[in-house]
């Protein structure tokens, strides 16, 4: 009995790829014109993961984005994620985020969420530090004038919420 195996995705992408070369395609060419010539020719297609994965991705960033006036008039955000690893029966271990609406959450789902991105900033302002000394101590143009950072972020924390801008991150700076 002979056992068929699919030819690993990778490989099957440059066959995409060599297919283009070889219908005469402009090169060099961004992954965005393969992409669309291969799809308009029906050479690929999306699996029902890919969809899932892409929407998934695309409702994170709106819900991480999304703020509305609190009572007291504060542009606060309106979904909280908790971050939490879940292990399937195989016990592989997955991380996961669950969201939830901050004005109606369970306090425990709030506290932890809030509690997470508190860390995060932590390990943010740690991680900036760090390149900010490796900075200063290799590169040869800051020798002479380092870059200096104020830890105190209450200038940011007091500022008033028409400063605060929401920042979509798929839109171009």
């Amino acid at each position: 009995m002979t056992t068929v195996t699919a030819k690993p995705y990778n490989e099957a992408l440059m066959d995409i790829v060599e297919a283009y070369q070889e219908d005469g395609q402009p090169c060099p060419a961004s992954k965005h014109q393969i992409a669309d010539w291969a799809i308009e020719r029906d050479l690929w297609q999306p699996q029902h993961n890919t969809l899932v994965k892409q929407l998934a991705n695309d409702l994170a960033v709106a819900m991480k984005v999304q703020k509305r006036l609190d009572p007291q008039g504060r542009r606060a955000r309106t979904m909280a994620a908790v971050c939490m690893i879940v292990v399937d029966e195989d016990g592989k271990k997955t991380q996961i985020a669950l969201w939830d609406d901050s004005r109606t959450c369970a306090g425990d789902h709030l506290t932890a969420s809030l509690e997470q991105r508190h860390h995060q900033i932590g390990g943010d302002c740690k991680a900036l530090h760090i390149d900010c000394c490796s900075g200063n101590d290799n590169n040869r143009d800051l020798r002479k004038n380092p870059i200096q950072f104020s830890w105190d972020f209450t200038e940011y924390v007091e500022s008033s919420d028409e400063d605060d801008e929401t920042v979509d991150p798929q839109k171009p700076r």
